[in-house]
């Protein structure tokens, strides 16, 4: 029993694997979440399988249980694992959203954020983040306490780094980034809480933030890692693009490199998969 058991396993991974190297070949900017993924308009699982398909884009999606919750550009929708029992509520200018204990936080334009309340399925509240002079929210993670809300800035001199915020939508404190040593976050910058630090797809670019430097308060260089490809004239680096997530302490997600076709240089998707430090 347990040799089919592993055989059946095997199969499944072998079948995942092959569907995100087809989904990110297309180049597209998937997110993920525990055995499921969205692109474009569709919900499908990690095998392909398709699990629901919406008129407008989605978003992201989020396990909750034996639930899922899925972002939709004008609303946010529960719906069974399978598809089935969809229950829509409106919401718009969606961008992306992290679960935080019985909130669904939902980064939305203009750098506002809302708490969804998954109990009493309303809006408990919603920030623009006004403590924070010249930064808009782009992506907000759960660290088990508080929300950390990525930030770039809005004009010559606002604010790029991360603010936290507790659960009742108050920002608490902020750390800037090291603007000089370090650069700017990206305006569709992709944040996750991974084993006790903030990791950051900024720009395609992965940075490794650790509670300290967010703690701290003062400028901060985050740690960048870094997926080499090729050899000599053509090495170069391979660029995270869209959402990513875990297996183990490896990150995985969709990525961008350089293909030498007919004497030409070409962009080219590829599945991304580099270990953290």
């Amino acid at each position: 029993m347990w040799r089919i058991a592993l055989a059946s396993a095997l199969i499944s991974l072998s079948v995942q694997a092959s569907h995100l190297d087809n989904v990110c070949k297309m180049m597209s900017a998937p997110s993920f979440a525990d055995g499921f993924l969205t692109r474009f308009n569709v919900l499908e699982n990690l095998e392909g399988q398709l699990i629901f398909e919406n008129h407008v884009r989605l978003k992201g999606v989020i396990r909750d249980g034996d639930k899922l919750w899925v972002l939709a550009s004008n609303s946010l929708i529960q719906m069974n694992k399978d598809g089935s029992g969809i229950e829509g509520f409106e919401m718009d200018k969606n961008i992306s959203m992290t679960k935080a204990q019985d909130l669904i936080l939902v980064v939305r334009g203009g750098g506002a954020i809302s708490a969804f309340n998954t109990k009493t399925k309303e809006i408990a509240w919603t920030s623009y983040l006004n403590e924070v002079d010249g930064g808009e929210a782009v992506s907000v993670t759960f660290d088990g306490t508080n929300a950390l809300v990525v930030m770039t800035g809005t004009r010559e001199g606002g604010f790029n780094g991360v603010a936290t915020m507790n659960l009742e939508g108050k920002v608490i404190k902020t750390a800037p980034y090291d603007n000089v040593r370090a650069g700017v976050i990206d305006p569709e910058a992709i944040a996750h809480w991974h084993n006790g630090n903030l990791i950051l797809n900024n720009g395609g670019w992965i940075h490794v933030i650790t509670p300290k430097q967010i703690s701290s308060g003062k400028k901060f260089r985050p740690r960048w890692v870094a997926l080499q490809l090729g050899s000599g004239m053509s090495t170069h680096y391979m660029m995270l693009k869209g959402d990513f997530y875990f297996e183990g302490n490896t990150l995985v997600g969709c990525g961008l490199y350089n293909e030498h076709q007919d004497g030409d240089i070409v962009r080219a998707g590829a599945l991304f998969k580099v270990s953290l430090p």
